[in-house]
């Protein structure tokens, strides 16, 4: 009977020490890929009565109250193309998004796209917020509800940040979860064959 000696000894452990590495590493990166997969938020159904509008389909006429409570319908800003970005006073991934969507919208003029923000918050924290942060594009409020006007426009996630491109006739060209840096937004427009200055 042969006793393996020291370099033979030290071999095997190398060897166990790398096995166990390898499915030490498979293990933390598929639970890493399952933590994010299962804490992305999840597609609900909308309620009963509620159309959600797909990509291609011209959106519904919708109605807000801008910042002094008029009326403003979303076919008013037909006529080039718009990016609605749906945002919140509590949502810190859309507050870091405005100043760059802000800047966009001024540097389009009269001929690029638009920027509209919908605000699903209290008007009075919005307001607030707005005084020490404004914006350049015009916000107008939607009330947060199984059916408000993210889910009729594809939000079936119930998420913020959520932005929708439409086109200049008020069809759904894209939709977007989740915020924007400025490079990313331009590819995102580009892809949709949506020119800007």
């Amino acid at each position: 009977m042969s006793v393996p000696g020291p370099r033979g000894s030290r071999m095997t452990t190398l060897g166990l020490l790398a096995v166990i590495l390898l499915v030490g590493g498979i293990a933390l990166g598929l639970g890493l890929w399952v933590g994010t997969y299962f804490n992305q938020p999840q597609s609900l159904p909308p309620p009963p009565g509620v159309t959600v509008t797909a990509p291609g389909e011209l959106t519904p006429e919708l109605v807000f109250a801008d910042l002094g409570n008029a009326e403003v319908a979303l076919s008013a800003f037909r006529g080039r193309p718009l990016i609605i970005n749906f945002w919140a006073t509590w949502c810190a991934p859309c507050i870091e998004e405005m100043p760059m969507l802000s800047a966009f919208h001024s540097s389009q003029g009269q001929s690029g796209p638009q920027v509209l923000g919908i605000a699903q918050d209290q008007p009075q924290r919005v307001r607030a917020f707005l005084e020490t942060s404004p914006v350049s594009y015009p916000i107008v409020f939607d009330r947060p509800s199984p059916g408000d006007a993210s889910v009729r426009l594809g939000n079936t996630r119930n998420a913020l940040p959520y932005t929708v491109l439409l086109d200049p006739d008020g069809r759904i060209l894209a939709t977007h979860l989740g915020d924007f840096d400025r490079r990313e937004l331009e590819r995102w427009l580009r892809r949709h064959a949506v020119d800007f200055q």
